[in-house]
């Protein structure tokens, strides 16, 4: 969501389409629950976050996306409904947990 984002520093924020499709793009974030792992990639290394929290909130709240340089989280947003003009959005919150290098174990859960 913005230019100087890294992965595993400061509020990485990352929004994405829902889909009809429950399965791709970000349509998954509707069933996530609190205490889940969330796994990101550069092809250099993995980022495992633990989802906090999950709630609905309105197109207009983006102070959810500010830049939060002395934390370590993760803020994933996506339209409640796969419908055009979908007013809401769904919001999850998670916490970083650690980061490793990305190695062949991690092709699996990334392909």
């Amino acid at each position: 969501m913005r230019a100087n984002e890294q992965m595993g520093g400061g509020n990485y924020a990352l929004a994405g389409h829902h889909m009809a499709d429950p399965q791709i793009l970000f349509s998954p974030l509707a069933r996530v629950q609190r205490g889940q792992r969330v796994y990101l990639t550069n092809n250099k290394c993995v980022y495992v976050y633990q989802v906090q929290s999950k709630k609905v909130i309105s197109k207009y709240q983006v102070g959810y996306l500010k830049a939060m340089p002395h934390k370590r989280n993760l803020t994933l947003m996506t339209c409640l409904t796969a419908s055009i003009g979908e007013s809401k959005r769904i919001l999850v919150k998670g916490n970083f947990v650690y980061q490793t290098k990305f190695s062949h174990r991690w092709f699996d859960l990334f392909r």
